[in-house]
């Protein structure tokens, strides 16, 4: 394992916690998970990312290979096998319709379970390069380029969803990526983490119970409420960002350890969790009743690929199914790490 002294532990529980709240959003299809989670809990990877964005230090066909072998290996590795899986289950005697497999294709928001969050992972890598690309203009460019997008994302009602692999999506999702920078380059500057946090939160949650600020579903290139959707995911990650680091350095070395392994192998969590939900027969969309039987569920999705994760990252199949080396691991979530 990577040594944790050369990471963040603070933001590796963060991954924990966003990975947690995507499995829940999977299982659960309820009004009190829907608005305590997908007002932040995607938002926050991207937010996250820009929080440990290093400028320049890589050309765009450097960035470009680095996240395939981080991100798009696993991508493909997972894609094909829970395809195999899938047609095993579906296919007819007759033999395979090709044309079921055009949604698995094209990615992002034209597949369900068992891939509902493999759009992620190509928003994340089209981000990153596009990033890559966009700072070796004038400062001003990326900003530019992520207001422009944003402006699209609202007045297209979802359409940048249609283009294949997420890449819409992942573009008009700069404006996190840039807005995480902005906070890192500015955060010695708040002084009071835990009274700024608590009002951070305090104003989110008023404005998602009073419906000013409607859900984001980036899956679909919905940025909710124009403005103040955007405005309210960016108050939630700086509140959890702002609590981690009070919080998580006061921990047991041990949990703090925990997290960080937790957190370098939660790529494949993110990747499988929705194909264990498939397999036990959860609904598309998740249920509107959370039952006995859907906790369960909810934790056998959440544990097995996560404890599956763990051992895998130990074997030489790490680089396909994890996208990390053996050893040391490394982080596929965050461009700060790389």
């Amino acid at each position: 394992m990577r040594p944790a002294s050369t990471r963040s532990a603070s933001i590796d529980a963060l991954r924990v916690l966003g990975t947690i709240a995507i499995v829940a959003g999977h299982t659960w299809d309820v009004p009190f998970v829907r608005a305590g989670i997908y007002s932040w809990h995607v938002p926050l990877f991207f937010f996250l990312t820009g929080y440990l964005w290093r400028a320049r230090i890589r050309t765009p066909g450097a960035e470009a290979k680095n996240r395939a072998r981080t991100l798009l290996v696993p991508y493909v590795a997972w894609l094909v096998l829970i395809t195999v899986l899938a047609l095993a289950i579906w296919a007819q005697p007759q033999g395979l319709n090709l044309t079921s497999l055009q949604p698995i294709l094209l990615g992002g928001h034209y597949v369900g379970k068992p891939f509902s969050a493999f759009w992620f992972v190509t928003a994340l890598f089209v981000v990153a390069v596009a990033l890559r690309i966009l700072e070796r203009g004038p400062r001003w460019l990326p900003w530019g380029c992520a207001l422009i997008l944003l402006g699209i994302a609202y007045s297209s009602h979802g359409a940048l969803a249609a283009i294949p692999e997420a890449i819409g999506t992942g573009l008009a999702c700069l404006v996190f990526v840039l807005a995480g920078a902005l906070v890192r380059r500015f955060r010695d500057r708040i002084t009071r983490p835990v009274v700024t946090s608590l009002l951070l939160l305090a104003v989110s949650a008023t404005l998602v119970a009073t419906g000013l600020s409607s859900l984001v579903d980036l899956k679909g290139a919905d940025f909710g409420t124009p403005i103040v959707s955007v405005a309210v995911a960016l108050a939630i990650s700086v509140a959890l960002l702002l609590l981690a680091e009070v919080v998580i350095p006061r921990l047991p070395r041990l949990l703090q350890t925990g997290f960080t392994q937790l957190a370098q192998v939660s790529l494949m969590v993110i990747l499988t969790h929705s194909a264990v939900l498939w397999l036990m027969r959860t609904p598309p969309l998740g249920s509107t009743a959370p039952p006995f039987g859907l906790t369960v569920s909810f934790l056998v999705a959440l544990v097995v690929p996560w404890m599956a994760a763990l051992v895998i990252a130990r074997t030489p199949l790490s680089p396909f199914l994890i996208g990390l080396p053996r050893v040391p691991l490394a982080n596929p979530l965050s461009a700060g790490h790389k």
